[in-house]
């Protein structure tokens, strides 16, 4: 067990800034993913079914395990995405029971024109860093994302509410 020491100033400075640039990534990627008329959700569901090779499309529970979302959040999306024309379920051939969830040439635009928008919104804040300070900003983030990451329960679904 590692006995761990009284957080000293810089440490709850340093917690303080993550949070605060936290909030201010989410609610500009927020922002960008309204103006192009969907939620963190759906966007989140749109990059799983994305991510799977096109000859194997994903199951909802699928994309619950890849987005560590609750089953009733990947259908409440998947229902908004498929009315918006952005993906189609369809039976799966082996199981009649389940329903794969494909993308469609107009979901895969969408996707491109969300994630450019949120790129944007990125770049937007990070702005005051040159290309150097934001490739040693990823490796800090990446170091720091790793170092619980063995702690986290990923069996436990992330419930996410969107704003809005």
């Amino acid at each position: 067990m590692t006995v761990m020491s009284a957080p000293d100033a810089h440490d709850v400075v340093a917690a303080q800034l993550l949070d605060l640039v936290g909030r201010r990534v989410r609610r500009a990627g927020i922002g960008a993913l309204r103006s192009g008329g969907v939620t963190e959700t759906d966007h989140r569901v749109l990059g799983a079914v994305a991510s799977h090779p096109v000859e194997s499309p994903p199951s909802q529970v699928d994309l619950g395990r890849v987005t560590g979302l609750d089953r009733k959040e990947v259908a409440i999306a998947v229902a908004r995405l498929e009315q918006a024309g952005s993906v189609m379920r369809r039976r799966d051939p082996a199981d009649a029971r389940r329903q794969r969830v494909v993308l469609t040439a107009s979901g895969a635009e969408r996707l491109s024109m969300l994630d450019r928008a949120v790129a944007v919104a990125w770049q937007e804040l990070l702005a005051p860093l040159n290309a150097t300070q934001r490739a040693m900003l990823v490796r800090l983030l990446t170091s720091v994302s790793e170092t619980g990451a063995a702690d986290l329960d990923e069996t436990e679904p992330l419930v996410v509410a969107d704003a809005g």
